[in-house]
C-alpha cells in the first residue's frame, strides 16, 4: 500500500512570498501537480446521494424543462458563465439559493486575485453585486467549455465500483485541477468548514466534488445537456441539506454586536499602547479599519486536559492558506471572552504599563489546523509539553489545546480519507490507489506573539533568529526532534520585552512543531512535511526523498534570515530572485510522477557564483553575519559536490549532528558588537510587497475623498478600454504622522488583460478601467515609511463610477 505525500506549502502557498507576482495560470498548474495522489474517484452518483447528500425527511426533485441548458454549450467561457447562471435561476432550480456570475467580481477582502466563475449564495447583496465576499458563498462552480479540460478523464467501470485516483496528465487538465483546488482553499480559508462541496462543468458533463484537508473526492461524469435532471437533483439536494451537512462548522457562530465592539476596542487599545518608550507592535492588516466588513466569529477552544471549553472572538487569520490539503493552518488574533468584562472599561488615567498588561492578557493567538491523527502522531500541545518539560528554550508559549468537537461532542475528522480507505479496502489490488491519511481538527491558544516581519531593526532580527536557532538545536539534542517546518510563520517575536543595559530587547520564539518528528534512520522523511519552498535547504529541494536532518533545519533558518533581511533591511546591489523561487520539474519518486525540484540556484549562491547575488546590507553587523553564514553553508555544499571530499563531508555532517550549536557563535559575535556596527539597520518597507485589492480600493477611496487637489482624467483607448488617471499632489509630512501619507500618486497603468486565457474566446471584459497606485507604507510599530511600489486594479465602468461617487 502506498501512502500519499502532500506538500502543503511547497510551490502553491509560497506565492505570497515571491519577489514577483505569480500569474494565475502558473499557480493553477503548480497546484495541479502538487495535488498528485490526493484525489479519489470517480464516485458513483448513488454513493454521493446516499452517503453524503441524504436529505433529512426525504427528497423529491422538482423537474425543470429538458432544454434548460440547451444554449450554454459551445459558447466562449464568459458567455457560458452568464448563460449557466441565467438558466439555473430562470428554471427556479433553487428555492432559497441563487446562482450568480462571480468571475467579474472584485474580491476586496482577500489576498488572492482569483475568482470562481459562479457562486451559490443563500443571501446576496443586490445593491453591491460587483463585490465577491467569500464568507457568504455556499458553494461555487468552475466552468470549462471543453470536455478535454476535465481533470479526471480516466473513469473506469462504475458498475463494478472500481476507483482510480490517477488524473488526466495534460497541462490543460492539470491547470483545471489546480484551479479547483485553489478555489477550495480560498473558500475554506475564509469560512469555518469541515469539508466543502463544489461543482465543475466540463463541456457537456459535470462533476461534483467533496474536499477537505485530506483530499478531494470527485463524482463520475454527470451529463446535463440532453437530460438535466440528474445534475438538477444534485443541486436541489445540496440546497436542502443542513449547514452541518454542507460542511460548515456550526460550533463557530457570528459574534454579537457587543462581542464585536469588545474585539475592536481591544485592537484599538493595542495599537495605541506604548512600552518602555516603544510603540507596541501592530499586526499587519489587523487594524480595525482593515477588518471593516469582514465577519467576526465566536469560536470554541477545548482544553483536552481539563475538558473545559473557552470562547474567543476572532476575525480574519493573520495569513490565508492557499493550498487546501495538509495541516491547512490558520492563526487568528483572538480576544478571550471569559475574562472580566468590567476590565474593558478602563479609566483614562490608567498607567501605560497597566494598560499594556491588561490588553496583552486579554488578547491571544489562536491556532486552527488539521493534525494527522493516525498512529503515534502528537498534537502541537503534546509536543510543546514534551519540549518544555525537557527545558528547551524560546518555545512559542502555548497555554492549552484540544481537538475541535461537533455539537454532539465528537472529534471533528476528515471524511475524504474515509472515502479513500473504504474504496481502497474494496480494491486492494489496485496499484494506482492512494490511501489518504486521517486528520483531526485541532485548535490551541498561545500567548500573544508577533510576526517575524515586525522586527524593529537588524539587531532585533538577528536576536530573534538566534533564539529560534537555539530552540531548534536543543529540541534535537534533548528530544531527538527535528522541526521540518521552518517558515516566517513558525518564527515569532515575543510580546514581552526585556531591558538589558538600558536597551529594550525582544526575544525570538519558535512554534509550529506539529510537523516535527523524532529523528531516526526511518522516520524523518518528507512524508507530510509542510514547509515554505523559499526556506527549504538546497539539499532537500534537490533530493526530495532524503531524510530530513537537523542540518536541513539549521540551513532553513539561514534562508529565513536572508529572505527577511532582503525584504526589510536596506541594501544595495542586485537581488536575483531565483535564489528563493527557483524550481524545475522532473519525473521521479517511487510513483515516477511529475514533481517539483529545486535548490540549484541556492547552491550557486552559496559557493559557485559571485555574480548571482551581490547585495551589500547597509548595516555592517548584519552584512558580516550573513557573509560568515554563507561561507559555512557554502563549504558544506562544496564538500558534498566534490567526489574526492566524500569522507570529509560525512565527517562534517556527523560533527554538526553532535554539536549543531556551533553556528551560534557567529550570531553571538554579531550581537555583542556596538551601536556603530548596527547603524543603518532600521526596518524598511517591503520593496517587493504585492498589494491586495482591499489595499488598492482603500487607497483609491482615500484619493477620491481627499480634500487636497485631485485631477481625474478619463480617456478612451482603442474604442473599448477606458483608463482612469488620478494624480494627487500632497505636501511632504512628518514621517511619524498617523493620518497623512508621505506621498500618494495614482498613475496610469494599462493592464495586459486577464491572467487566464480563454483559448481564443472573446475577452471577458469589454470595457474596463485600470488604476495604478503608489502608496505609502506604514511600519507595524508605528512610523511611516515610503514605498514606491506600483499596483494596478482593473475595474469595470460600474465599479469605477461607484468609486468616484464614494
Amino acid at each position: 500500500m502506498r501512502e500519499a505525500t502532500p506538500m502543503g506549502y511547497s510551490l502553491t502557498d509560497h506565492v505570497s512570498k515571491t519577489f514577483e507576482k505569480v500569474p494565475a495560470e502558473e499557480m493553477y498548474y503548480r497546484a495541479g501537480i502538487q495535488a498528485y495522489g490526493q484525489s479519489v474517484g470517480p464516485l458513483p452518483f448513488s454513493t454521493i446521494t446516499k452517503n453524503y447528500m441524504r436529505v433529512r425527511g426525504g427528497f423529491t426533485a422538482v423537474p425543470v424543462p429538458k432544454d434548460t441548458f440547451a444554449t450554454v454549450v459551445g459558447t466562449p467561457e464568459p458567455k457560458m458563465q452568464a448563460r449557466w447562471a441565467e438558466a439555473v435561476n430562470n428554471a427556479k432550480v433553487f428555492k432559497k439559493f441563487t446562482l450568480h456570475q462571480t468571475s467579474n467580481s472584485i474580491d476586496i477582502f482577500s489576498e488572492i486575485l482569483n475568482r470562481p466563475d459562479l457562486g451559490i449564495y443563500s443571501s446576496y447583496d443586490d445593491d453591491d453585486p460587483d463585490e465577491l465576499h467569500w464568507s457568504d458563498l455556499e458553494s461555487l462552480f468552475e466552468l470549462k467549455p471543453r470536455d478535454a479540460q476535465d481533470p479526471h478523464v480516466l473513469d473506469l467501470d462504475i458498475e463494478n465500483s472500481e476507483i482510480m485516483t490517477e488524473n488526466n496528465s495534460s497541462d490543460q487538465a492539470r491547470k483545471a485541477r489546480g484551479q479547483i483546488l485553489i478555489y477550495v482553499g480560498a473558500l475554506s480559508g475564509r469560512q469555518h468548514r469541515l469539508f466543502t462541496f463544489i461543482f465543475g462543468i466540463f463541456g457537456r458533463h459535470a462533476r461534483s466534488y467533496i474536499a477537505d484537508p485530506s483530499g478531494l473526492a470527485h463524482s463520475e461524469k454527470i451529463g446535463y445537456v440532453d437530460d438535466p435532471m440528474k445534475l438538477i437533483s444534485l443541486l436541489q439536494r445540496f440546497e436542502q441539506l443542513t449547514d452541518e451537512q454542507r460542511g460548515k462548522d456550526t460550533t463557530v457562530t457570528l459574534a454579537d454586536p457587543d462581542e464585536v465592539a469588545m474585539f475592536i476596542k481591544a485592537l484599538e487599545t493595542l495599537s495605541e499602547l506604548a512600552f518602555d518608550g516603544h510603540p507596541v507592535r501592530n499586526f499587519p492588516k489587523m487594524a480595525p479599519a482593515d477588518l471593516k466588513g469582514i465577519p467576526k466569529y465566536k469560536i470554541p477552544v477545548r482544553d483536552d486536559k481539563t475538558k473545559k471549553t473557552y470562547y474567543y472572538i476572532i476575525c480574519r487569520p493573520l495569513r490565508y492558506p492557499i493550498f487546501p490539503f495538509g495541516h491547512f493552518s490558520r492563526t487568528f488574533l483572538a480576544l478571550r471572552l471569559d475574562s472580566d468584562r468590567e476590565e474593558s472599561d478602563s479609566s483614562d488615567d490608567e498607567e501605560d504599563g497597566d494598560r499594556v498588561e491588561r490588553t496583552l492578557n486579554s488578547l491571544f493567538l489562536l491556532g486552527d489546523m488539521w493534525r494527522f491523527s493516525e498512529g503515534d502522531a502528537l498534537s502541537e500541545m503534546d509536543i510543546y509539553d514534551e519540549l518544555n518539560g525537557l527545558g528547551v528554550p524560546h518555545l512559542a508559549p502555548l497555554l492549552f489545546g484540544g481537538d475541535a468537537r461537533t455539537e454532539k461532542g465528537k472529534p471533528q475528522k476528515t471524511i475524504v480519507h474515509q472515502i479513500s480507505q473504504k474504496e481502497h479496502d474494496k480494491n486492494s489490488g489496485d496499484k494506482g490507489f492512494h490511501r489518504l491519511k486521517e486528520q483531526t481538527h485541532y485548535r490551541f491558544v498561545q500567548k500573544l506573539a508577533y510576526p517575524l516581519n515586525t522586527f524593529r531593526n537588524a539587531r532585533e532580527l538577528v536576536q530573534v533568529i538566534h533564539d529560534a536557532y537555539e530552540s531548534l538545536c536543543d529540541a534535537f539534542l534533548l528530544a531527538d526532534r527535528v522541526h521540518r517546518g521552518i517558515s516566517e510563520q513558525s518564527v515569532m517575536i515575543s510580546a514581552t520585552e526585556y531591558t538589558d543595559n538600558s536597551k529594550t530587547i525582544a526575544r525570538g520564539l519558535l512554534g509550529g512543531w506539529s510537523n516535527s518528528r523524532v529523528f531516526s534512520s526511518k522516520g524523518a522523511t518528507r512524508l507530510f512535511r509542510e514547509t515554505s519552498w523559499q526556506f527549504d535547504s538546497a539539499d532537500l529541494l534537490e533530493h526530495p526523498e532524503k531524510l530530513h536532518t537537523i542540518h536541513d533545519d539549521c540551513e532553513s533558518l539561514f534562508w529565513l534570515l536572508l529572505h527577511t533581511a532582503i525584504h526589510h533591511c536596506k541594501h544595495t546591489g542586485q537581488v536575483i530572485h531565483k535564489i528563493f523561487d527557483d524550481f524545475d520539474e522532473e519525473v521521479g519518486g517511487p510513483d515516477k510522477t511529475l514533481r517539483f525540484v529545486g535548490g540549484g540556484e541556492k547552491v550557486d549562491f552559496l559557493y559557485k557564483s559571485e555574480k548571482l547575488f551581490t547585495p551589500v546590507f547597509e548595516c555592517p553587523a548584519l552584512h558580516a553575519l550573513i557573509l560568515k553564514l554563507r561561507a559555512y553553508w557554502g563549504n558544506c555544499y562544496r564538500l558534498r559536490d566534490d567526489p574526492g571530499q566524500a569522507a570529509e563531508f560525512e565527517a562534517e555532517r556527523a560533527s554538526f549532528a553532535e554539536n549543531p550549536k556551533q553556528l551560534l557563535m557567529y550570531f553571538e559575535e554579531a550581537l555583542n558588537k556596538g551601536p556603530e556596527e548596527w547603524r543603518n539597520g532600521e526596518w524598511c518597507a517591503d520593496q517587493y510587497a504585492q498589494a491586495t485589492k482591499l489595499e488598492i480600493r482603500r487607497n483609491l477611496n482615500d484619493i477620491l475623498q481627499s480634500s487636497t487637489h485631485t485631477a481625474i482624467n478619463s480617456t478612451r483607448r482603442s474604442g473599448a478600454t477606458t483608463t482612469l488617471q488620478v494624480i494627487e499632489e500632497v505636501d511632504e509630512v512628518d514621517d511619524a504622522a498617523e493620518t497623512s501619507t508621505a506621498e500618494v500618486e495614482a498613475l496610469l497603468d494599462v493592464c495586459e488583460g486577464d491572467a487566464e486565457s480563454n483559448s481564443g474566446a472573446a475577452p471577458q471584459h469589454t470595457e474596463a478601467e485600470d488604476i495604478a497606485i503608489v502608496t505609502a507604507e506604514t511600519h507595524p510599530s508605528g512610523g511611516r515609511k515610503r514605498n514606491n511600489s506600483v499596483y494596478s486594479l482593473r475595474m469595470n465602468p460600474k465599479q469605477t463610477e461607484r468609486a468616484r461617487s464614494a
